[in-house]
């Protein structure tokens, strides 16, 4: 049985999905601490972090975490990689692997190159 809060906030996310409220990026990242990055590193990071929860990455996977916080580098390839891919994923454990293994082995996208050629063609983003 669900709380009242979690009702709530599942509510919340729902009027982000269907466009009705602009997502909160704190409240999109409250599983886990924000990586250690500049402020324009964490603007980048919480814009793809949202699409990447919509494609079920699950924020509280403790690899993935230390995947993020290893490899700043490979932050927006990573990201943009998952965005391409996301007919191949499937379930919650196979988009947080795959997220995972782009951050770690730096696999590079080869449609997108940067967050807007991403919304041309995703427009849920």
């Amino acid at each position: 049985m669900r709380n009242l809060s979690e009702i709530s906030r599942i509510a919340r996310l729902a009027e982000v999905w269907l466009g009705i409220r602009q997502p909160d990026p704190v409240e999109l990242w409250l599983p886990m601490p924000l990586p250690s990055y500049n402020e324009s590193e964490k603007e980048l990071f919480l814009q793809y972090w949202y699409a990447a929860q919509t494609l079920g990455v699950n924020p509280e996977c403790i690899e993935l975490q230390d995947a993020i916080d290893s490899n700043p580098h490979h932050l927006e390839s990573a990201f943009l990689y998952l965005l391409e891919s996301k007919d191949k994923i499937g379930d919650s454990d196979h988009a947080t692997n795959f997220l995972r293994k782009a951050f770690i082995e730096g696999w590079k996208p080869r449609k997108f190159q940067s967050f807007e050629d991403a919304k041309k063609e995703l427009p849920w983003l």
